[in-house]
């Protein structure tokens, strides 16, 4: 007997089969849509995986969410959830499927899409891994951050990723750079109180 799977099937089975186990492997926690690693200063990483409107059984589009969440972002920013999302990024991005592809959009069913999202994953998650590490983040930002969105300008990404290090020469630098911008003198008011708290 022939079984013909659907492409909700399929897509349940990339990503609850497996997807959901590779990453936990690599000590992300959570299920589809949503995956995150949690470093012990409370910084975050994050798989998200979107599903486009108008799916059916037999179609689905879906895009592949990566963000990276420092603590002291997610608690300057006005909340609405109880855990930090992928749209709550301060570095964001999509993973795109593999050349010749159109678009950023990865679809179901198709023979390459489940391999072509593993050799994907398998490729990034280590620089997700990395990133947790807020020296290492604060490089990556100064290197100009290929293939990722910044929310804001990088003297303030920057800012953002080491100031739960504490008072550094390098913050310093940053937070008299914000000082100079008006529209960011609360933003280096609140980054100056917290590097500083007791």
């Amino acid at each position: 007997m022939i079984v013909c799977m659907t492409a909700q099937e399929d897509f349940v089975d990339l990503f609850r089969d497996q997807v959901g186990p590779r990453l936990r492997a690599a000590g992300f926690k959570g299920s589809s849509p949503t995956w995150r690693r949690v470093s012990p200063g409370g910084d975050h990483v994050i798989v998200n995986v979107q599903r486009s409107q108008g799916n059916s059984a037999d179609h689905i589009q879906f895009y592949l969410n990566l963000a990276v969440v420092p603590r002291a972002y997610w608690e300057f920013t006005p909340r609405r959830t109880k855990l930090p999302m992928a749209n709550h990024g301060l570095l964001w991005r999509r993973l795109n499927p593999p050349p010749p592809h159109p678009t950023r959009e990865w679809q179901l069913p198709s023979s390459e899409c489940a391999a072509a999202v593993i050799e994907r994953l398998d490729g990034v998650v280590p620089e997700l891994v990395r990133l947790l590490d807020r020296q290492e983040l604060a490089a990556f930002i100064r290197a100009g951050t290929k293939d990722w969105w910044l929310k804001g300008k990088p003297e303030r990404v920057e800012a953002f990723a080491i100031v739960d290090d504490g008072p550094s020469p390098r913050l310093r630098e940053l937070l008299d750079a914000l000082d100079r911008q008006p529209h960011l003198a609360d933003t280096s008011a609140w980054l100056r109180q917290r590097a500083y708290r007791t």
